[in-house]
């Protein structure tokens, strides 16, 4: 009998050894097995906590983006009090909509570096008073600010850039009109700055390089007039060797077509590129003619679709896919492709993160199928044979059941599949008779299917039961599906049908008026 989820499963919190006042401490590995001890928990009161521990306290809270207000525990007593205010970094975050409150944290903050954040809610004095310790500010983020603000804070970076040693993070985003203008020589002096975002304003190209930057991003970008040309552009980037995440747009760089390079780009350090508009011609003639040796993750969205995009399209994919051999994926973790955008990753090694992913989130349109096909033909053409490696298939596309079973039928680690409830997946489930002994099964290590469904209630039904059955065969011949998942309802017949050939079931709930007293 399978197990039935008419809503997704919650797993409890595991107390008892909480409960039993036991926590389990590090394991210590040494030359014997390893051991996890167990302690029994000690109380301490709360009057009796080390200064230490109450500013590790007092820190946490004031990171946690979700408590304004972090401060109001050192209201308990007069000894908590002392202890925060004795620790000026717990003051380097000054909230900036109450001048006179800002001033106080300042002074509180003494000398060390400060994390600013000026806003709409930033009266102007606010700003300048602010600004004013530029030489100690050490990332600096203005949002929605005025102009007048914006020229108080490059008046400021300019007079006192040289000694701006501390400004490593500066991120501006205004969406005023007239759009603010960044000046040629803004970041002349800032030989400190790591991180840089600009969004929605204006600036001279000529702030660039910035030779110390790890990493760039320049977004919606309002009235780059006429934008810089193709040398400058590449120019810059040669001129930041550091770059190790690099986001922005052709589109609003207004560089339209490709660029014809002597000799290739050198980015030795970039590890993430985020291209957010641009032609694909465009951008193919830039990754092919771009060397990035440590390239771990790719974000790609073309624009300008015309008659001949979908071809430019997947030329752009197959100019990406060639990173893959020519950076440092290691391995190809996690890609997924839409109609005009595309990603491919190496995710970190982290458990939860470890399985390998293939998604097409391309809708059924004329982009489709061919963007599927062309995706899956330059992955399997990789060296080293990538496209086995997937153990999860999320395909939104409508193929039929022939393409369907050559591009993932085969694929020899493949275990959970999510798909639309169509024939076509339905058909492609289907194994062959016993008798058939040449004939391979497909999807030989499927164990998890999820379907969802979009269909009129009569095909529907037929579905079901054409999914049970073949779910039914596979489960006779050794390859069955332990768990399935419908993003759809079901009658309580079709539940008990399905119940009987796979051991996990999870669907809506029930289709009305067959409720019959089973339960929701």
């Amino acid at each position: 009998m399978a197990n039935l989820h008419l809503f997704p499963p919650t797993k409890p919190d595991d107390v008892t050894s909480i409960e039993a006042g036991y926590l389990p401490e590090t394991v210590e590995v040494t030359g014997q097995p390893s051991i996890l001890k167990i302690r029994q928990m000690t109380t301490t009161h709360i009057s009796e906590l080390p200064n230490e521990i109450l500013v590790e306290i007092f820190t946490e809270l004031r990171n946690n983006n979700l408590i304004e207000s972090w401060y109001k525990i050192t209201f308990v007593c007069r000894h908590w009090r002392a202890v925060a205010l004795e620790d000026a970094i717990l003051w380097t975050r000054p909230p900036t909509a109450h001048h006179e409150y800002t001033l106080l944290m300042l002074e509180r903050s003494r000398q060390c570096p400060l994390e600013i954040t000026l806003h709409q809610r930033t009266p102007k004095d606010t700003s300048i008073a602010v600004l004013n310790h530029i030489g100690r500010i050490s990332t600096l983020t203005i949002i929605e600010q005025s102009n007048k603000a914006l020229d108080a804070f490059q008046t400021n970076l300019l007079d006192m850039g040289h000694k701006a040693l501390q400004l490593r993070s500066l991120q501006i985003q205004d969406k005023s009109w007239p759009p603010f203008k960044l000046s040629a020589t803004t970041f002349l002096e800032s030989t400190s700055l790591k991180s840089v975002q600009l969004s929605w304003i204006d600036f001279d190209w000529q702030i660039f390089p910035i030779p110390s930057l790890a990493s760039l991003s320049l977004e919606s970008l309002r009235t780059l007039r006429g934008g810089p040309s193709w040398a400058q552009f590449l120019g810059a980037l040669r001129d930041m060797p550091l770059l190790e995440d690099l986001l922005f747009g052709f589109d609003d760089l207004h560089l339209k077509f490709p660029p014809i390079l002597p000799e290739s780009l050198q980015m030795p350090c970039l590890r993430r590129l985020e291209i957010k508009s641009g032609h694909p011609t465009v951008i193919q003639g830039f990754l092919l003619s771009t060397m990035f040796p440590q390239m771990q993750e790719v974000y790609v969205t073309c624009s300008s679709p015309n008659d001949d995009f979908l071809n430019d399209y997947s030329a752009a994919i197959n100019a990406s896919l060639s990173l893959i051999t020519r950076g440092d994926f290691g391995r190809l973790d996690h890609a997924k492709f839409d109609s005009n955008r595309f990603m491919m990753s190496q995710l970190p090694p982290v458990p939860w993160k470890s399985r390998r992913t293939l998604e097409f989130s391309c809708p059924h349109t004329p982009y489709g199928r061919p963007v599927v096909l062309d995706a899956m033909a330059g992955i399997s053409a990789l060296p080293g044979d990538r496209a086995s490696d997937f153990v999860l298939v999320a395909c939104r596309t409508r193929l039929p059941s022939e393409f369907f079973t050559d591009l993932f039928g085969r694929l020899p680690r493949l275990e959970s599949l999510r798909a639309p409830i169509c024939s076509e997946v339905i058909d492609s489930l289907r194994i062959p008779p016993l008798e058939s002994l040449d004939v391979p099964i497909l999807f030989l290590r499927l164990r998890k299917i999820t379907l969802d469904g979009n269909v009129s209630y009569r095909p529907y039904s037929s579905l079901v039961e054409e999914l049970s059955s073949n779910l039914m065969a596979r489960r006779k011949y050794g390859s069955g599906v332990k768990e399935l998942c419908l993003n759809l309802e079901l009658t309580k017949e079709q539940a008990e049908m399905l119940q009987a050939v796979v051991a996990d079931l999870d669907f809506w709930g029930t289709r009305a008026p067959c409720l019959g007293g089973w339960d929701e």
